[in-house]
């Protein structure tokens, strides 16, 4: 049986360079010594090793001197030469242990100081005596907010921290699997030429081997210091909440801590008002020192002036955006005294719910702006640095024939910089002034959360009065509101349906009482009901104080408008006053357009509809009835004459055949006795005598006529049946060639009888 011992010897022996995290665990729990350890070096072992790798670094130097003095084309492959670039990685690595051996010591104590004062603010309280300031107060609960949006970011190095630690052990695994190989190659050699190459790569693979080893220690150090970082925030904000446990309720905005923000306000004034004199003097020195540069180019077109007007050019805008930036501060920091004046009758409950809504939506829009603000000056600051990148370039690429434009060069790299300091110190403002504003809008939800049922009632009817008279816009220095619109919508809405209702009454009770015809009801009907529409129209308009004069440029782009884009449905409109007014066809007038036969049932703005016989309802547009022939049988009255066609055999009696057509339209009750019926007899035709029965009718609808037409029908066709008059039908002669006799023969079947009827059919 093997022993743990032999196993882990085993395991080290083969190496399983891609096996590295299992075999190190497994390592550990067969052998409890490695497992416990320490990962990380102590401070005496790191300047012990650094002492170590510095003896070691002199001594490859000055051989790698010597080599260099007795043959320098060698040197820079020789092995000392990557000894001494290896044994220089060690030396920082393990400098930088030190460094962060160092942090991790600070860590540790700021740790259990925090700890104290914890233990300290819970059990005796705060130092200073209440009532305690709201500058105080304030800064607690910022620092308390800036602390957890901390520990978002620190929580993620903690994170990337610990996949270092798995890369720089996977990168020390394989590199100790490369020493033990090379050991192993010494070991089995038997060359002599090859012992001094063989034991240089063992040698480098060693020195490869220990800094895998220093760098995996860093990373554990690095690891163990953002483990110690998240330690140390998740503590400020237990320190900081104990101490708001510890002063709330006992926090009193004074007016001493107002006075106080206020001087602190009017130093940083102060101090901006002397960096924009200094800035002004500086723009007006630019601006001179650019204007002769530009007359320095139209004199001599040279490189050398090119590159100044350039740096001029860059000096003279960056002076121009110092004095925006710092007046742009300077109105900020004016806002923000007015925002503490908030701040404090809000902390000390002296606003009103109306001021606490208006305030909170004056904060979230300047919010709003300031963030669209910072967008801008982040991206204004991502074209300096690119502009900062290409000067560098431009510097490493400068030949000596280009080495007068270095001194411009420079200078522009220097005013490049400078901008984005003034970028960094705008956008140091706007994160101050984005958070007053949003300490004020806090303040406020804190105590709008507070608020009782009543309060957001009246909050709520607040907020709707707010909206109801809100100014839309102002025309002539009348307001026009939100109020004047939704009535006015609602007077015009109600106008609509008055006048269809007073349109409807005029034409169904009023006006067919003095004998109208149907169609001038209709007429009427349609003008009264428009001219009330403009009327309530006007009406609706005046209310909400919108002149007429607004629809002077408005009617001039819509005529255009119109006048290109719905010149169809503008003819149609038109033509439908046109129909009303002059009256050419009428409501119930039986009309033919083209091969549409029916009563006109309404006329609209837009379009008439007709009803078929078939009591389909067509849609025509108006302009169809101005436009083509339109025949319309009951224009002047509703009577028309119409007539029947009849033939009868020949040889049939004439005069009794016409004295039957007109006893059958005598007897219909519907056929008018003056003018009287007669009988036109028309024609011989190929089968018949053609005769046609005339009759006057009087009509409205389609449906009548024919009906009418089809009585006649079935009445001449009784009285000639009577009479033993014969109603011809096509006739025809067949002839045949009896030259010859008749071929008869008998078929027997389908097939045969198509044959023969093809062979008369190419006989014939």
């Amino acid at each position: 049986m093997f022993n743990r011992a032999t196993i882990a010897a085993i395991l080290l022996a083969l190496g399983f360079s891609q096996l590295a995290p299992a075999q190190e665990a497994l390592l550990r729990q067969l052998n409890p010594r490695v497992a416990s350890r320490p990962e990380v070096p102590s401070e005496k072992e790191i300047r012990s090793k650094r002492h170590e790798v510095s003896s070691r670094l002199d001594a490859a130097i000055r051989e790698l001197n010597r080599i260099q003095e007795t043959d320098p084309a060698a040197a820079t492959t020789a092995p000392v030469s990557q000894e001494v670039d290896l044994l220089k990685q060690r030396e920082a690595v393990l400098a930088q242990q030190q460094t962060a051996k160092s942090k991790k010591e600070q860590q540790a104590q700021r740790i259990e100081e925090l700890q104290k004062q914890i233990e300290e603010i819970r059990s005796k309280g705060l130092p200073e005596q209440p009532p305690y300031s709201f500058i105080l107060f304030d800064q607690i609960r910022n620092d308390s907010k800036l602390s957890k949006i901390r520990l978002e970011g620190i929580e993620a190095a903690v994170t990337a921290a610990s996949e270092t630690v798995s890369t720089a052990r996977q990168a020390k695994d394989n590199k100790d699997s490369a020493l033990r190989i090379a050991k192993e190659a010494v070991a089995a050699n038997r060359t002599a030429e090859k012992v001094a190459e063989l034991e240089s790569a063992a040698k480098l693979a060693e020195i490869e081997a220990k800094l895998a080893e220093d760098t995996l220690n860093l990373r554990r150090l690095a690891h163990e210091n953002e483990q110690l970082n998240k330690q140390v925030l998740e503590l400020t904000i237990q320190l900081n909440e104990a101490k708001l446990n510890r002063i709330e309720g006992k926090v009193r905005f004074s007016d001493s801590d107002l006075q106080e923000i206020f001087v602190q306000i009017e130093l940083k004034e102060e101090e901006i008002r002397q960096s924009k004199k200094s800035a002004d003097s500086n723009l007006q020195y630019a601006e001179r020192e650019w204007s002769a540069a530009r007359r320095k180019v139209d004199q001599s077109d040279s490189p050398e002036a090119r590159e100044e007007l350039a740096a001029r050019r860059v000096a003279r805008n960056l002076r121009q955006q110092q004095l925006d930036v710092l007046n742009r501060r300077l109105e900020r920091l004016t806002k923000s005294r007015e925002v503490w004046h908030r701040r404090a009758k809000v902390f000390n409950a002296q606003a009103t719910n109306e001021e606490l809504t208006a305030w909170a939506a004056e904060a979230r829009d300047n919010m709003a702006n300031l963030t669209r603000e910072r967008r801008v000056q982040e991206m204004g600051s991502n074209d300096v640095r690119k502009e900062i990148t290409a000067l560098e370039t431009r510097l490493q690429s400068l030949n000596e024939q280009s080495a007068a434009l270095r001194p411009w060069i420079e200078d522009q790299l220097e005013l490049w910089r400078e901008s984005l300091l003034t970028n960094d110190r705008n956008l140091a403002s706007i994160d101050t002034t984005l958070q007053v504003h949003q300490d004020l809008l806090t303040d406020i939800e804190g105590d709008i959360q507070r608020w009782t049922f009543g309060e957001r009632l009246s909050s709520a009817w607040t907020y709707v009065t707010n909206v109801w008279n809100y100014e839309i816009l102002a025309i002539d220095d009348r307001p026009i509101t939100v109020s004047k619109v939704v009535i006015g919508f609602l007077l015009l809405l109600l106008g609509l349906f008055a006048a269809r209702v007073i349109s409807r009454i005029l034409g169904n009770r009023l006006l067919t009482r003095f004998g109208m015809n149907e169609g001038a009801v209709a007429a009427l009907k349609s003008l009264t009901f428009y001219t009330l529409v403009v009327i309530f129209t006007l009406l609706a308009l005046r209310f909400a104080n919108v002149p007429l004069t607004v629809f002077t440029l408005v009617g001039g782009a819509l005529a255009i408008g119109l006048g290109f884009g719905s010149q169809a449905i503008i003819n149609n409109f038109i033509s439908g006053l046109i129909l009303i007014a002059e009256r050419p066809i009428q409501v119930g007038d039986l009309v033919r357009l083209d091969d549409l036969i029916g009563n006109v049932t309404h006329i609209g703005a837009r379009s008439t509809r007709i009803r078929t016989g078939d009591n389909l309802d067509i849609i025509v547009p108006n302009s169809k009835f101005l436009e083509t022939n339109v025949l319309n049988f009951t224009l002047g009255d509703d009577k028309f004459r119409s007539h029947i066609k009849v033939g009868i055999a020949y040889g049939s009696p004439t005069r009794d055949a016409t004295r039957l057509l007109i006893k059958a339209a005598e007897e219909h009750g519907k056929i008018l006795a003056y003018p009287k019926p007669f009988v036109w007899f028309r024609d011989f035709g190929d089968n018949s005598l053609l005769f046609e029965l005339h009759v006057w009718i009087k009509v409205r609808t389609l449906g009548e006529r024919l009906r009418i037409e089809s009585d006649l029908r079935y009445r001449v066709d009784q009285l000639f049946r009577e009479a033993h008059i014969v109603i011809a039908f096509p006739q025809r002669d067949v002839h045949l060639d009896l030259a010859k006799p008749l071929d008869i023969r008998m078929i027997s079947n389908e097939a045969e009888a198509s044959s023969v009827a093809s062979n008369l059919g190419d006989a014939a």
